[in-house]
């Protein structure tokens, strides 16, 4: 049986400072597979990895594959929102507090849907109408 996801020696640094030890893991479909550790230990940062999110001051090292194939960063951004996503322990903390409500939601269209940036800006709106969030649309996320 083929893993949804193998991790082989995935490491994460900040230059030389080491803040995940290599870790190697299989995760199968309808296998539970349970990451424990205390805050700070790194479980938020090795889902960032998997899904190739990490913030650009860190690098990762090792394997991750999916389905079967290793991919590289650019290669899991490109499934993320389509074929992988990460729900975040706290998510208001996933909405940029500097960004305003439509933005937020038009960042979707174009990074998942591959909209234009007009027609994100559109669907967006559409979709906070259908919510009867429309007059929050300059909101950002503090002010809702």
């Amino acid at each position: 049986m083929t893993p949804l996801i193998q991790l082989t020696d995935l490491s994460i640094t900040a230059g030389d400072v080491s803040l995940l030890e290599p870790l190697s893991l299989s995760l199968f479909q309808d296998k539970p597979l349970t990451i424990l550790g205390q805050t700070g230990s790194g479980k938020s940062l090795l889902a960032q990895a998997i899904i190739g999110l990490l913030p650009v001051t860190l690098q990762q090292h090792g394997r991750v594959e999916v389905l079967g194939k290793a991919h590289d960063i650019p290669a899991l951004k490109t499934r993320w929102g389509k074929q992988m996503i990460m729900l975040p322990q706290e998510p208001w903390r996933a909405l940029d507090p500097l960004m305003q409500s439509y933005q937020q939601v038009a960042e979707v269209y174009e990074c998942v849907h591959e909209q234009s940036p007009e027609s994100a800006f559109n669907s967006a709106i559409n979709d906070l109408d259908e919510l009867g969030l429309k007059s929050s649309a300059l909101k950002r996320p503090g002010e809702l």
